[in-house]
């Protein structure tokens, strides 16, 4: 028996509000991790619950981290539509996101001026930004989403230039 489209998505789209209220509730005060999986599994009270209580700290978090997952899904959209085939798009979005990686490490006093230990971890990046996602200290999770960002808006920028402006100059 196949799963429907519909219970798929929505399997899908429960198991990412869990991931978000997961890693939203790293930051401000600590939480057990018992009681994060709770939260995680209960998202919709959680959310209701830090909405009602004007927990902003965790509320602020889980809107970064959608943010950083929606620019993230835009930006693989983006190198999708760019790609001449699937082999293509894995290098580039593998590579992308190795870069991200090495951007948010650039940060870590621990790695600074030791490239060769950066590139090992590079390898490993979706480690690496899950670690950030969950990270208690926003810093590295905000540079993510910076790195991201820019990423897209330059993305965005080459295509618009070689849609737009080569054809018009010939």
């Amino acid at each position: 028996m196949q799963a429907s489209p519909a219970i798929v998505t929505w399997i899908l789209a429960e198991m990412v509000m869990a991931f978000v209220v997961w890693c939203a509730d790293a930051g401000g005060r600590p939480v057990p991790a018992g009681h994060r999986a709770v939260h995680a599994v209960l998202w919709p009270v959680t959310l209701a619950r830090w909405c009602s209580h004007r927990a902003m700290a965790e509320l602020t978090r889980a809107g970064v981290v959608i943010w950083f997952l929606v620019t993230a899904g835009w930006l693989l959209a983006l190198e999708q539509d760019r790609s001449a085939s699937v082999l293509v798009f894995v290098v580039v979005g593998e590579v992308t996101f190795a870069f991200v990686a090495w951007c948010v490490d650039s940060m870590s006093a621990d790695l600074h001026g030791r490239p060769l230990r950066r590139a090992l971890r590079v390898v490993m990046w979706p480690i690496i930004l899950v670690n950030v996602l969950r990270d208690p200290d926003s810093t590295r999770l905000m540079h993510a989403n910076l790195v991201v960002w820019v990423c897209l808006t330059v993305g965005w920028l080459l295509a618009l230039g070689h849609d737009r402006v080569v054809p018009a100059l010939g």
